[in-house]
């Protein structure tokens, strides 16, 4: 939405050291598929990918995907931090599941989704 509205960065809450793991749809609908077909306990699944990243290194990702970063990588004033806020809370341990969608590719693909339903 930064660049959509012409923006040259757009701001992060917190420090951005925080670690966290994120999985695709594709890869969630997977193991909803396999935990239908084989899970029969009543405890809680947490699934996650196991590969963490911290919020710095996803904002700054994000901005170079969607062309805020430059050849060059994202430049200081592109990732504004704003450390009134809090980091939020730590990581749990999740199960872990071996992701086919990496998230580089997952955020790529959720941001060309983005574009095509805003043509």
């Amino acid at each position: 939405m930064a660049k959509l509205a012409g923006k040259s960065g757009m701001e992060i809450w917190g420090t951005g050291t925080p670690m966290r793991e994120f999985l695709h749809v594709d890869d969630l609908a997977h193991v909803c598929v396999f935990l239908m077909k084989t899970y029969s306990g009543d405890g809680h699944v947490n699934v996650g990918s196991g590969d963490e990243v911290s919020i710095a290194d996803l904002a700054r990702f994000m901005l170079a995907v969607v062309g805020l970063g430059g050849a060059a990588g994202v430049r200081h004033e592109q990732a504004r931090w704003d450390t009134a806020h809090i980091d939020g809370q730590q990581p749990a341990v999740l199960d872990r599941w071996k992701p086919t969608v990496g998230l580089p590719e997952g955020i790529r693909q959720a941001y060309a989704w983005y574009l095509d339903d805003k043509n």
